[in-house]
């Protein structure tokens, strides 16, 4: 029978319950309100029974690492682990293959003492490469697995072709190792084939040593199968086992540097846009150089997209620089970005502003500025100009704060007149503060035009009570 209906009626029962209890309160409250104050106490208290918190005795797991038997192997061959874990102990330690670069791990055995090993009898499995691994347990239950070593097992004339990489470009070095020769090796060579098809071509014949390059750019970017080839005297062909799906990747990324803007400073953040349609892009690069330099230092690297880093441009000297980014392939092909120039690092940052003197001003007025600069303030000059000119005449200079000017407008015409600062900083830069503009300046004496009166209800040509006199100006 489903009991959740039964839950969620409870639940819902109990919202209400509280809901009538706060109403009980507001309105006990209110009563109290009403005649004076309420002395009432609430107090709370719990308990527990006595309880014991412990660590836990092992916090670690154990170390592990698998011994190689040697670059290749035939027969019975012992193989060894060492494992320690200085907590808990080890409980047990599993040796491990599988074939190169496969997915299914065998356990050759599991060994609770040390020396931790046992016989591996390779000719149970096809010759060819093998990686080993030895997985240990301590006694509190963790588990490490150690990095992987690589054997060929040769329990016959073996041919075995190096793996070139997952992707190549350009000239690759191809290397190829024979095992148990014993009849006359006359020749190796190294084959090709687009990926999966079996129309193998030569990469590389008639060589006696154990490598030959192939140039890639001989044939077009996509995947190819390779393997090697060796040939004995008196006949008998013998194939290596097939490196599949290696990626040829001869085209270069694409990468386009970000304009990160002009002036920088403080924590500000570069990016670039990069692309490979082949093996991909392997890592994005960031540089700078001062302007007219080749000198590049590295800002950021970035491996995985958006490509963007956050850089305090406060360790960059203050001046102007260029940028570029630098992307990488997986193959190993590079392309450098277009240069952005002339951006400008500045971490002296300054301000100024002009005070409003107000929209009328007459004779002589109080002009004010505001200035700060993380170097210093030098200097604040104030400038004034007639409004809709560039003709700024100078007010004065001041280099202490508050920094202010008295200006005599009886010295300048009557008009409309602009206002302005300029910092000059302890590094030597100039800051322009926003202009305050088209402030009158009405310096012309009142004259007045005209008088006119109007009787109210007292005598006629008498000014009494309830005229009215009116003077133009």
């Amino acid at each position: 029978m489903n009991t959740q209906p039964r839950h969620r009626q409870e639940a819902d029962r109990r919202p209400r319950l509280a809901g009538s209890l706060t109403l009980v309160v507001l309105l006990a409250v209110a009563a109290f309100s009403m005649t004076g104050f309420s002395s009432a106490r609430f107090t709370s208290s719990s308990a527990a029974t006595t309880g014991s918190i412990s660590a836990a005795s092992d916090w670690t797991p154990p170390t592990v690492a698998v011994q190689s038997p040697g670059t290749s192997v035939r027969g019975t061959v012992n193989l060894t682990a060492t494992a320690s874990d200085v907590e808990s102990g080890i409980d047990n330690v599993a040796i491990q293959y599988q074939a190169a670069e496969g997915a299914a791990w065998t356990t050759l055995c599991t060994d609770t003492t040390t020396p931790y090993g046992c016989s591996w009898v390779t000719t149970s499995v096809a010759d060819g490469a093998y990686d080993l691994r030895a997985v240990a347990t301590d006694k509190a239950g963790y588990t490490t697995i150690s990095d992987t070593v690589r054997t060929t097992v040769a329990n016959n004339f073996t041919v075995i072709l190096a793996d070139p990489g997952d992707a190549v470009r350009g000239t690759v070095t191809l290397s190829t190792t024979t095992y148990n020769t014993g009849l006359t090796l006359s020749s190796t060579s190294v084959q090709y084939a687009v990926a999966g098809s079996g129309n193998w071509k030569s990469a590389c014949t008639n060589v006696l040593s154990t490598s030959c390059t192939f140039n890639t750019t001989t044939v077009a970017d996509g995947y190819y199968d390779f393997r090697s080839v060796a040939q004995v005297a008196f006949g008998g062909t013998y194939y290596s086992a097939v490196q599949a799906d290696v990626l040829v990747d001869n085209t270069n990324p694409t990468v386009t540097m970000t304009d990160p803007g002009s002036p920088l400073s403080g924590t500000r953040t570069f990016a670039a846009t990069a692309a490979d349609a082949g093996s991909g892009v392997a890592q994005v690069v960031i540089q700078y150089a001062p302007n007219g330099s080749t000198t590049y230092k590295t800002l950021c690297t970035i491996i995985d997209a958006p490509y963007s880093c956050r850089y305090d441009t406060t360790t960059i000297s203050a001046g102007t620089y260029t940028f570029r980014a630098v992307a990488t392939d997986i193959a190993g092909g590079t392309t450098t970005s277009a240069l952005v120039t002339g951006r400008v690092v500045d971490n002296t940052l300054s301000a100024v502003s002009v005070e409003d003197p107000g929209t009328f001003v007459t004779g002589t007025v109080s002009i004010n500025a505001s200035a700060s600069a993380v170097s210093g303030v030098t200097s604040v000059k104030i400038q004034r100009a007639p409004t809709g000119t560039t003709t700024w005449t100078d007010l004065c200079t001041d280099t202490t704060s508050p920094y202010s000017c008295s200006w005599n407008t009886t010295t300048v015409a009557d008009g409309a007149y602009d206002l302005r600062a300029i910092l000059v900083d302890g590094a030597g830069k100039t800051t322009t503060s926003t202009t305050v503009s088209a402030r009158s300046v009405d310096n012309s004496i009142v004259r007045g035009v005209d008088i006119q009166a109007v009787n109210g209800t007292g005598t006629a040509g008498k000014l009494d009570n309830g005229d009215k006199v009116t003077y133009t100006y």
